[in-house]
């Protein structure tokens, strides 16, 4: 059960790190998003993260408040991560895709053991191989898994829209790099396959496969082409699907919108973006 506190309770409480004690970020009068309990990074922000229903200036101020403090260890110089899918959803709901593939490659190069990818309930600081671990645990096992999942398919809680590659890095969109692919992902809107890739300096593909059965989401689809060019200004200039010209598009989003689904299913296995 989740104890709702005021902020004028939560006013003297605070957090306990290797730094020592420090304000909760939500313990001040003046704060309208009152916490949950106290302790902090550990349980209550990954977990309220992952409820969905923080609005985006309170995940921005948590972010922030955890980044000048240890992060998100869970006590002093320890990191338990067998919740910590929870901090990877909230930041991808609310589009903070650099801080989501930050922490996302860090639970993978400190969580788990080097090659053989076991993870521990809780390790001691960042060294995954000191005998300061904890035992295994399959819930910390499940994080990375899903945090990648997400990265490349994200049913977003509030909108009701299903994202196509919300967190993809944008490297995996170089030219002549691979396709990214995803093949019958389970999504709560039924089964759906994709795969995406650079077809040249200024052109990326994406084949979208949907079964007969798919039920469309309520907010639409989105399919975001986080293309490496984006950073040096260039952007999506036109879009055909099907190979008819597509107008629901956001240069500044990165984003092609199917509001409703095409005629045509089968469309959505040929859609093209241009750049420039």
């Amino acid at each position: 059960m989740l104890h709702i506190y005021s902020p004028e309770q939560v006013a003297g409480w605070t957090c306990i790190d290797a730094k020592g004690s420090h304000p909760h970020p939500v313990g001040r009068s003046d704060y309208k998003y009152p916490t949950l309990d106290v302790f902090c990074t550990g349980r209550t922000y990954p977990e309220v993260f992952y409820s969905g229903l923080l609005p985006a200036d309170a995940v921005s101020d948590i972010m922030n408040w955890a980044a000048k403090n240890d992060g998100v260890f869970t006590v002093p110089q320890q990191w338990c991560t067998f919740n910590s899918h929870g901090w990877g959803y909230g930041l991808l709901q609310h589009d903070y895709i650099e801080q989501f593939l930050v922490y996302t490659f860090a639970v993978s190069a400190h969580a788990q053991t080097r090659g053989t990818w076991t993870a521990s309930e809780c390790i001691g600081g960042l060294d995954r191989d000191t005998d300061s671990a904890s035992g295994y645990a399959a819930p910390s096992q499940t994080v990375v898994p899903t945090l990648m999942k997400w990265m490349l398919l994200f049913e977003d809680p509030v909108e009701k829209q299903l994202w196509i590659g919300k967190g993809m890095p944008r490297e995996w969109l170089l030219p002549g790099k691979s396709a990214v692919s995803l093949k019958r992902s389970p999504t709560r809107y039924g089964r759906l396959s994709f795969s995406l890739q650079a077809t040249g300096a200024t052109s990326i593909s994406a084949n979208v496969t949907l079964p007969t059965d798919f039920k469309w989401p309520k907010g639409g689809l989105k399919l975001r082409l986080r293309a490496p060019g984006f950073i040096d200004g260039k952007e999506i200039k036109s879009v055909t699907v099907g190979g008819k010209n597509w107008a629901s598009f956001n240069a500044t989003e990165e984003t092609i919108t199917f509001a409703t689904a095409p005629p045509a299913a089968a469309a959505l296995q040929s859609v093209v973006a241009t750049l420039g």
